[in-house]
């Protein structure tokens, strides 16, 4: 059965390193971004190492990943790990000052469009082949310990529920 990893954030960090790992594991390698550029430099580095990779631009949003995800899947088949490193929030690091748009948009990316791909999989029967996530992935947050605070009470209430 063939296996693919769904890269969501991609950028030169985290998600390369993870992408470039799974990758050489013979898995194929969805890269979403809606940095375009980002995303063909992405694809040709991983391709220039013999890794079956191909981009899909779009936002992390609840809407924009829908999208995505099944375009991905129409590409390389089943989605079978999710890495979201995703974060759409640079300005809301301090929560106190952000206004209220700032921070619905880093949540709608860090946590709303996360839980939106999580849940297209559990409508197909199960993405990742049974329902186990990376309980940190929820936790992805700024460094304000308020909203980190809110994603590690989140990620305690879903893990005993095996997510």
């Amino acid at each position: 059965m063939a296996k693919t990893i769904l890269v969501v954030g991609c950028g030169p960090g985290i998600s390369s390193a993870v992408a470039e790992k799974f990758g050489s594991s013979g898995f194929s390698v969805a890269l979403v971004a809606h940095n375009a550029e980002r995303l063909a430099a992405g694809v040709k580095a991983l391709e220039e190492k013999g890794i079956k990779a191909a981009a899909f631009p779009a936002d992390a949003g609840p809407d924009s990943i829908r999208g995505a995800v099944k375009k991905a899947r129409e590409a390389l088949g089943p989605i079978t790990v999710l890495q979201w490193t995703a974060y759409g929030g640079a300005e809301a690091a301090d929560l106190l000052a952000a206004d209220a748009p700032t921070v619905r948009s880093a949540f709608d990316v860090a946590v709303v469009g996360l839980l939106a791909a999580v849940r297209i999989g559990q409508r197909r029967g199960g993405w990742l082949g049974r329902r186990r996530y990376r309980a940190d992935l929820l936790c992805r947050c700024p460094p304000d310990r308020d909203l980190q605070a809110l994603g590690i009470e989140r990620c305690r209430r879903l893990t005993p529920r095996g997510i």
